[in-house]
């Protein structure tokens, strides 16, 4: 009987530490499915603020009279039949630059993986008067970008 007891407390035993293995094995496999999810949403969210930013893009493509505001210098006066057309894109180019820089700071990205995207926001204010003149009036609108706006705007 004795024996038997033993056996029986053994067997337990053996199935507590079965349960607690599969137990450990499962909440580790819960955690590196959470993981790559969490790498998978951000994966997501960087591929759609950059498709934002190609999408934008598209606008001088399909408005090629608007690229000259935005590539070449050519600031935008009051009285410009585009006027508006050219300060409502201003708008959303500076919220999708500051949406980007604000989405890979988050992220913690080092200087050298947002170089490219520092660059190309440095360059977009230096080669447009209607994006610098839209920034200063709603700088209170927008953090990240704002060094990089005063940096080239304020050389005009």
């Amino acid at each position: 009987m004795q024996n038997s007891l033993e056996i029986w407390k053994f067997r337990l035993q053996v199935f507590q530490t079965l349960l607690s293995v599969v137990g450990l094995i499962a909440l580790l496999l819960a955690f590196a499915q959470w993981r790559a999810s969490v790498r998978r949403d951000n994966l997501n969210t960087y591929v759609l603020l950059a498709q934002g930013w190609n999408n934008h893009l598209m606008t001088f493509v399909e408005k090629p009279d608007l690229r000259p505001y935005f590539k070449d210098g050519l600031d935008v006066s009051a009285d410009d039949p585009l006027a508006q057309r050219v300060l409502a894109v201003a708008e959303v180019r500076l919220d999708l630059m500051d949406g980007l820089l604000t989405y890979i700071s988050q992220q913690g990205w080092t200087p050298d993986e947002t170089s490219g995207w520092q660059n190309t926001f440095r360059d977009a204010f230096a080669s447009s008067p209607a994006l610098c003149r839209v920034h200063a009036g709603s700088t209170s609108s927008y953090g990240l970008i704002n060094p990089l706006a005063r940096s080239q705007c304020s050389t005009r």
